[in-house]
C-alpha cells in the first residue's frame, strides 16, 4: 500500500467514526424528555418541580451522572440524586451553577 493510500484510509476512517459519534449524540439528545418552565419551577413529564427547597429535609446527597432531561431552551440539565431514584429531588445544572429542585405533586 502506498503512503498516499494509507493517509487516505486513515482520514476516511476518522471521518466515518466522527460522523457516527455525532449522529449518536444528536439522536440521544433528542430522545430526552424536556422540561417546560413554569412560574415557580419546571414541569417534567407532567410532574411539577419547584426551586423552593428546604435543604435540611434533603440531608447529604450524591449527584449521579444520569441525565433526566433538559430544559426546552437547553440551558439547564437535570440530573438524578442517588438516594432518590423516584426523582423526588433532582439537581438542575447550568454550567457552574447547580440547584436542587423538588417534585411538588
Amino acid at each position: 500500500m502506498t503512503k498516499i493510500k494509507k493517509v487516505f484510509l486513515i482520514i476516511s476512517v476518522t471521518i466515518l467514526i466522527s460522523s457516527a459519534v455525532i449522529v449518536t449524540a444528536i439522536i440521544w439528545d433528542n430522545s430526552l424528555k424536556r422540561a417546560d418552565y413554569k412560574w415557580d419551577g419546571y414541569e417534567i413529564d407532567g410532574k411539577n418541580y419547584t426551586w423552593r427547597v428546604d435543604y435540611r429535609e434533603l440531608g447529604d446527597y450524591n449527584e449521579t451522572w444520569n441525565i433526566i432531561c433538559k430544559t426546552t431552551d437547553g440551558r439547564w440539565t437535570f440530573y438524578e440524586i442517588d438516594r432518590f431514584p423516584d426523582h423526588e429531588y433532582l439537581i438542575a445544572r447550568c454550567f457552574y451553577n447547580a440547584e436542587v429542585i423538588k417534585r411538588t405533586d
